[in-house]
C-alpha cells in the first residue's frame, strides 16, 4: 500500500498551543496519532471555522478511513467521537490552566506532550484476537509501540482479491435473501386471495383453484420479539441497570420464561435504543399533559456533583420541582456553573418557562442558606422579581432547617463545638451496635417528671406521638425519631419495641443527633459513657420529649428567634385554619386584615423585638390575604364568603373546606428538593452520560416511583393491567 497523503499544512495554518500547526489532512502511510488528530481537529475549528461537534465528526470520518484501510476492526463512529471529545477536553483545561504558576500544571503540560506521539487507539478491545492476517497484527503491535516505526507500503493483491471476492459472495446471498422474501410475500397474499375467494363460492369450486407453487422450499422468517416496553424500560432504569446488565438480565428471564434469545431483540445497542425512545416519548407525553388548577409552590436545592462528561471536574446541579394541591413534580435537575444565588434562580426560572408555570407560582419552599435568603442576590429575591414583579410570592422557609438550627444549637451547648463531620460518640456506639442486647432498654425515669406540669406534658407529648405516626404516617428518620420518643416515655410494651441499627451519622443528616442520644440513653448500662457524656445524652434525650432546662431552653430559644419565618405576615394567616385557635381570636383576626401592611414585605420576623406573648391577630394585616391566593386561583375573593360569617361556621362553608385541605396538603419543608438532589446523586454517573437522556431518565424514575412506591407483586400486576 503506497503512501498517496501526507500530513499537509499551509504557511496560514494556526499554531496550536502545545500541538503546533494544524493539518488539513492526515497521512495514509500509518495510523494517526493523537497529536495528528488534534492538529486536524483544530484545523476543522479554527480554520474551517466549524463547530466543535462537526470537527469532532469530521476528523473522525478521515481517521476511520485510515484504520479500515489498514484492516484492522475499530470501535462504533459514536464511541470514537466520544475519545476524540475526551481527548479535546483534555487539552482545553490544560490550556485554561497555562497561565498557572504551580509546579503541577506545568508537569502535566509535559505529560500531555509526550503523550501526543502515542497512537489514537480505536481498534476494538480484543482486535488482535479477530484479526486473521498476521502482518496486520504486526502492523497494529508495532505501530502502538512507536507510530514511526513502519509504514503501509503497498497493497497485498492476493489478500485485495480475495476481499472483493468476499464481498461479491455477500452482496449476492443478501440479493438471494431479499428475492426469496419477495416471493414469501406473494405466496402470502395468493394464499389470502385463496381464502377470499373460498368464502364466497360453493365448496364444489375448491378444486377449481391451486395455489401456485415454488420451485424453492421457502423457510418463513421468525418474528423477533420486542421485549421492551414503557414498564420494562422504567424498571430497569429505576434499579439503575446499565444497558450491558440489562442484557444479561433481560436474556436470562427470556429463557426462564421458555422464550429462546434468538426470538429477542436482544443486543446492546438495541437496548440502548429503546431505551433512549421510550424515555423521551414518557417524559414528553407527561410534560404535554401536566397541568394544575391550583397554584403552585416552587422547591429547588443544589449539590456539588462530578460532571457527567469526565466525572473529574464538579459542577452544581439543582433539584427544581413544583407542589401544590397534592401534587408534587420533579421538573429538571439541570447543571449550573456555580451555586450562586443567581445561577439558582436562572436555573429555576429557565425550568419555568420551558414548563410554562411561571404564572401559576405563588409560593417560594427553600433551604434557609445565604445563597437563598440573600436581600439582593439571594435566590428567592431573584426569583420574586422575575415572577411577580406586581405582586408578593410567599416566602415557606423550609421547617426542618429551623429544627435543625435549634437542635445543633442545643447539642453545641451540651457537647460543645464538634471537630469534625462526624461525632465520636456516635462512632463509638455504632461499633459497638452488634454486642448490645436490644431486649434490655431502660426508658426515661419517673422523677423526670416529678412535677404537675411535666406529668401533663408527659400525656400530651404521648398523645402526640401516637397522633402523629397514624394522621402523618411518616417515613423512615421520622417515623423512628418518633417511635424512640414513645419508647422513652414507657408508651409501648416491650414485645412491640423495635429498634433499627444506628445509621448515618454526619452532621448534615440533623435527625441522627436526636436519635443517636436516645438510644445511647436507653442502651447506657451496655455502653461505656463519661460523666459529662452521660449527663449530656440525659439532658438532649429529655430536651427532645420538651423537658424545660434552662440552659438548654435559653440555646433553642435564640436560635429560633434568629428564624422567625414561619411568623410571616403571610404565613400568620395558617392560623385561621387551626382548630386549636379559638372562635374569639379568629374573630379579632378577621378584623385585623384590615389593618395596613408594613411598608416593606418582612419574609421574617425580627428576634429581637418579638414578643411571642403577642395574641395572633397582632401579626395580622392587609398582607395576610395574599396567603389565601396560594391556597386557590383567586383566593382573596373566595375567601370573603367565609370571612363575613362568624367563625363558628367556618367548618359548613365550601370554600373553607376547601382551604383548610390545602393547608394540610401544603408542602412546608423542602424535603421533595432534597429527594430530587438524592436522585441525581444516586444516577449521576451511571446508565447514560447524555445530558437531554439524563434530565429523561431522573424524570422517568422519579414517575415510577410515584407510579409504583413499593416493590410488591399487586404493583407489577398493575404494570399488565394498565398497558
Amino acid at each position: 500500500m503506497t503512501s498517496t497523503s501526507t500530513l499537509k499544512t499551509t504557511r496560514t495554518s494556526a499554531t496550536v498551543w502545545l500541538i503546533g500547526k494544524s493539518t488539513e489532512t492526515l497521512s495514509y502511510s500509518r495510523l494517526p496519532s493523537k497529536g495528528d488528530v488534534l492538529k486536524q481537529f483544530h484545523f476543522h475549528h479554527i480554520e474551517k471555522l466549524q463547530t466543535v461537534k462537526k470537527s469532532i465528526r469530521t476528523t473522525v470520518e478521515t481517521i476511520l478511513e485510515i484504520w479500515e484501510r489498514a484492516r484492522i476492526p475499530t470501535r462504533r463512529i459514536d464511541s470514537v467521537q466520544r475519545t476524540l471529545s475526551k481527548l479535546v477536553d483534555e487539552y482545553n483545561l490544560l490550556k485554561k490552566n497555562r497561565n498557572n504558576s504551580l509546579e503541577s500544571c506545568r508537569m502535566k503540560e509535559e505529560v500531555f506532550k509526550g503523550d501526543l506521539v502515542d497512537i489514537f487507539d480505536i481498534a476494538v478491545k480484543d482486535a488482535l484476537n479477530i484479526m486473521k492476517n498476521e502482518d496486520d497484527k504486526i502492523f497494529l503491535v508495532m505501530q502502538r509501540e512507536d507510530t514511526m516505526s513502519c509504514s503501509m507500503a503497498g497493497i497485498d493483491k492476493c489478500l485485495n482479491d480475495k476481499e472483493i471476492r468476499k464481498r461479491k459472495r455477500e452482496t449476492e446471498a443478501e440479493t438471494r435473501r431479499l428475492r426469496v422474501c419477495d416471493q414469501e410475500e406473494v405466496n402470502q397474499e395468493l394464499v389470502s386471495l385463496s381464502e377470499m375467494t373460498d368464502s364466497n363460492k360453493d365448496s364444489s369450486s375448491d378444486d377449481e383453484f391451486q395455489v401456485p407453487s415454488t420451485s424453492t422450499n421457502m423457510k418463513k422468517p421468525k418474528k423477533i420479539i420486542n421485549v421492551f416496553n414503557e414498564d420494562v424500560v422504567a424498571s430497569l432504569d429505576r434499579v439503575n441497570l446499565s444497558d450491558r446488565n440489562a442484557m444479561f438480565v433481560v436474556g436470562a428471564v427470556a429463557q426462564a420464561l421458555g422464550t429462546p434469545v434468538s426470538d429477542i431483540s436482544l443486543s446492546r445497542s438495541t437496548i440502548r435504543r429503546h431505551r433512549n425512545q421510550i424515555r423521551q416519548t414518557v417524559v414528553e407525553t407527561d410534560k404535554a399533559s401536566f397541568s394544575s388548577q391550583y397554584p403552585l409552590v416552587l422547591h429547588w436545592d443544589s449539590k456539588m456533583l462530578p460532571n457527567i462528561v469526565d466525572g473529574v471536574q464538579k459542577v452544581d446541579r439543582v433539584a427544581v420541582l413544583v407542589s401544590g394541591g397534592g401534587l408534587e413534580k420533579l421538573l429538571a435537575v439541570p447543571k449550573i456553573i456555580k451555586g450562586t444565588g443567581k445561577e439558582q434562580a436562572d436555573a429555576c426560572l429557565t425550568v419555568l418557562d420551558e414548563w410554562e408555570l411561571k404564572a401559576q407560582v405563588g409560593g417560594l419552599c427553600f433551604d434557609t442558606t445565604s445563597s437563598n435568603t440573600g436581600l439582593n442576590l439571594g435566590a428567592c429575591s431573584l426569583i420574586e422579581k422575575s415572577l411577580a414583579p406586581d405582586k408578593e410570592l410567599v416566602f415557606i422557609a423550609c421547617r426542618h432547617h429551623v429544627f435543625e438550627v435549634m437542635l445543633s444549637s442545643v447539642f453545641k451547648e451540651v457537647f460543645g463545638p464538634s471537630e469534625g463531620p462526624d461525632v465520636n460518640l456516635f462512632k463509638r456506639f455504632k461499633k459497638k451496635w452488634l454486642e448490645i442486647d436490644q431486649k434490655n432498654f431502660i426508658i426515661g425515669h419517673d422523677n423526670f417528671f416529678n412535677t404537675k406540669n411535666l406529668l401533663k406534658l408527659r400525656q400530651d407529648m404521648q398523645k402526640y406521638y401516637i397522633d402523629a405516626i397514624k394522621t402523618q404516617q411518616p417515613r423512615d428518620d421520622y417515623l423512628e425519631l418518633l417511635k424512640l420518643c414513645q419508647i422513652f416515655l414507657g408508651k409501648l410494651e416491650k414485645t412491640e419495641v423495635r429498634f433499627r441499627a444506628p445509621g448515618a451519622l454526619h452532621q448534615a443528616r440533623w435527625m441522627a443527633k436526636a436519635i443517636y442520644c436516645l438510644k445511647i440513653y436507653m442502651f447506657q448500662d451496655q455502653f461505656i459513657l463519661t460523666k459529662s457524656e452521660k449527663k449530656g445524652v440525659t439532658e438532649i434525650s429529655l430536651f427532645i420529649k420538651n423537658y424545660p432546662n434552662q440552659k438548654i431552653g435559653t440555646a433553642a430559644s435564640k436560635a429560633f428567634h434568629r428564624h422567625l419565618w414561619y411568623f410571616s405576615e403571610h404565613l400568620v394567616g395558617l392560623s385561621f385554619f387551626d382548630s386549636r385557635v379559638s372562635v374569639e381570636s379568629k374573630k379579632e383576626m378577621v378584623k385585623s386584615l384590615q389593618r395596613p401592611p408594613k411598608e416593606k414585605p418582612l419574609k421574617r420576623l425580627d428576634g429581637k423585638t418579638f414578643n411571642n406573648q403577642n395574641p395572633l391577630q397582632s401579626f395580622i394585616t392587609q398582607r395576610t390575604m395574599v396567603l389565601f391566593d396560594l391556597l386557590l386561583n383567586d383566593g382573596q375573593d373566595k375567601a370573603a364568603s367565609f370571612l363575613a360569617k362568624d367563625p363558628s361556621e367556618w367548618q359548613a362553608d365550601i370554600v373553607y373546606i376547601e382551604m383548610q385541605e390545602k393547608v394540610r396538603q401544603m408542602k412546608v419543608v423542602n424535603d421533595c428538593a432534597e429527594r430530587g438532589i438524592a436522585l441525581i446523586q444516586k444516577f449521576n454517573s451511571s446508565i447514560t452520560k447524555n445530558e437531554k437522556q439524563k434530565q429523561y431518565l431522573l424524570r422517568l424514575v422519579d414517575l415510577h416511583r410515584k407510579k409504583f412506591p413499593i416493590a410488591s407483586k399487586s404493583n407489577v400486576m398493575k404494570m399488565n393491567n394498565e398497558q
